[in-house]
C-alpha cells in the first residue's frame, strides 16, 4: 500500500490535485483508522505534506478527530446522544475556525430521512438540521447505488426504498 500511496501523490502533484483530495474511511474501527492514518501521514509531498484525511467518526474520538481534515459522525450519534450536543457543536465551530470540515451522515433507517417514501419536507428538514448543528454539511451514503431496475422499482431487497440513491438514472 505504501507504494501505492507513494505513487499516488506524485501523480497527484502532476496533475496539480493534491489539494483537492481527500482521502476517506468509512465505518472502520478505531484501530483501522489509526492504522490508515500512520500510513498516509508517513507519505509526503515534494511540500512536506501529506494527503488530507476525512472519516466516520461514531465515538467521536479525540485522538482521531484531531488528525482527520474532515470528521463525519452518523446523525444517531448525536440523536442517541453517544455524542454530547454541545460538545459536537463546540467542536464543530473549532474545527471550522481551524479551516478543517464537521459533516453529518445519513444512511438506512434514519428517520427523518430522505426515502422515495419520505414526505418532502424531512428533505428540508435534514438540511435546517445539519445547519442547526453547525456543521459545513452532510454526507448519504448512496448516492447512485441503484437496484436491477430502477426506472420501474426503487425497491431495494435489504434497504428502504429510495436509500440506495440521491440521484435517478436519466435525470
Amino acid at each position: 500500500m505504501e507504494h501505492f500511496l507513494k505513487n499516488f501523490v506524485s501523480h497527484l502533484e502532476d496533475k496539480r490535485w493534491f489539494d483537492r483530495v481527500i482521502l476517506a474511511m468509512d465505518e472502520r474501527s478505531e484501530e483501522e483508522m489509526e492504522a490508515a492514518l500512520n500510513l498516509i501521514e508517513s507519505i509526503w509531498n515534494k511540500e512536506g505534506k501529506a494527503l488530507r484525511t476525512g472519516g466516520y467518526v461514531g465515538n467521536f474520538y479525540p485522538q482521531l478527530r484531531e488528525r482527520l481534515f474532515v470528521v463525519t459522525p452518523h446523525i444517531s450519534n448525536i440523536c442517541d446522544k453517544p455524542i454530547p450536543f454541545s460538545l459536537f457543536r463546540t467542536v464543530a465551530g473549532e474545527r471550522r475556525s481551524q479551516g478543517k470540515l464537521t459533516d453529518l451522515y445519513g444512511m438506512i433507517a434514519d428517520c427523518p430521512g430522505i426515502f422515495s417514501m419520505s414526505d418532502p419536507g424531512e428533505a428540508a428538514w435534514t438540511i435546517w438540521y445539519v445547519a442547526f448543528y453547525g456543521t459545513n454539511g452532510s454526507v448519504k451514503w448512496a448516492y447512485d447505488a441503484w437496484c436491477e431496475k430502477p426506472l420501474e422499482d426503487n425497491a431495494h431487497p435489504y434497504f428502504e426504498v429510495g436509500d440506495m440513491l440521491l440521484i435517478y438514472p436519466g435525470m
